[in-house]
């Protein structure tokens, strides 16, 4: 047991590769490993992590052509050429983002209270109208689709949601 970040060649052995933090979301791109969390971390390997940065607002991360991007709380969304270097960029929402995928096309971010923001390159965000008034907790994407799921508030049900262009959602699962 421990915390900190662990690796597995397997997925049955796992050893401790660095005690330095924990990570609420990693991605990787093929020659880097990028993690947010209580920081941002890099890693070429999944061995050897370096400190990039304490910003704390970060929960998700993914790559696009443009570059990474990393969302997170009160409508953060932030950028990255590199991994090292973070550029503040604005969502035009306070609400929390909880996660971010690259759709072929665009981003497409979405968060608390059915909050969604789409951007071509990462840099300029566009909000859209909710869809939902429960929290996206999650999304995933092909070019063809975007799927998020929602975590409801009372009353409600959790659902999984779709849609092709990050405007119109369609309920698929409640």
């Amino acid at each position: 047991g421990g915390a900190g970040w662990q690796t597995s060649a397997d997925g049955l052995v796992w050893r401790v590769a660095s005690w330095l933090s924990s990570a609420d979301d990693v991605a990787w791109d093929g020659s880097l490993m990028v993690a947010v969390g209580n920081m941002v971390q890099t890693s070429t390997d999944g061995l050897t992590w370096i400190m990039r940065s304490g910003m704390t607002d970060l929960r998700r991360v993914a790559r696009s052509p443009g570059g990474w991007v990393a969302v997170g709380d009160n409508g953060t969304i932030r950028t990255s050429p590199d991994g090292i270097t973070w550029t503040a960029r604005d969502s035009g929402t306070t609400k929390d983002l909880r996660a971010v995928t690259w759709t072929g096309a665009q981003l497409v971010a979405v968060g608390e209270d059915g909050a969604v923001a789409t951007s071509p390159d990462g840099a300029a965000w566009t909000p859209r109208p909710a869809p939902t008034s429960d929290s996206f907790t999650a999304v995933g994407s092909s070019p063809a689709l975007v799927v998020a799921t929602t975590f409801p508030y009372p009353d409600s049900q959790s659902a999984l949601m779709t849609t092709t262009d990050g405007v119109t959602w369609t309920t698929r699962v409640p």
